[in-house]
């Protein structure tokens, strides 16, 4: 049994990736053209359709990605609204990273409280048993004078 390629064409719409370093982000639309669907055979497809490419390669312009979504239909104002959107939920990102790195500073700052708290607590608890053990002995003398249990 042999394998199929199946190249189906999709629209181009507005994304909501804040990856996006600037200009509109895009992305494919779910549905697809089925007069544009075309099959062939896997490894047939494997040899014609060429090297891969980097991955810096991929990367679109921002010009070149407004451009497309202005040819499929998209108003300027839709484009400039989604580049808001996207630097909108940048920017909450990055609250939301400096948030999370500041709790953990807070976290270990707590804890490090606590220890300290129980570390001195710990050290009272050792003065106090010695003190008792001294008073038990009767090895305590204050102002020249022994103290008995």
């Amino acid at each position: 049994s042999s394998s199929i390629a199946l190249k189906l064409t999709q629209n181009l719409i507005i994304g909501d990736n804040p990856s996006c370093h600037e200009g509109v982000p895009v992305t494919i639309d779910w549905g697809f053209d089925p007069s544009t669907e075309f099959a062939m055979e896997i490894n047939t497809f494997e040899r014609i359709r060429g090297e891969r490419r980097p991955s810096e390669q991929l990367l679109v312009p921002k010009e070149i990605r407004e451009s497309w979504l202005r040819n499929s239909g998209w108003s300027q104002k839709a484009i400039v609204q989604a580049v808001r959107n996207a630097r909108k939920i940048k920017y909450e990102r990055m609250q939301s990273a400096h948030q999370a790195t500041y709790e953990s500073v807070q976290e270990n700052v707590e804890s490090l409280t606590v220890g300290l708290k129980n570390l001195v607590r710990f050290k009272k608890t050792n003065y106090e048993r010695d003190l008792e053990h001294a008073i038990n002995q009767k090895q305590i003398h204050m102002h020249g004078y022994a103290l008995s249990a």
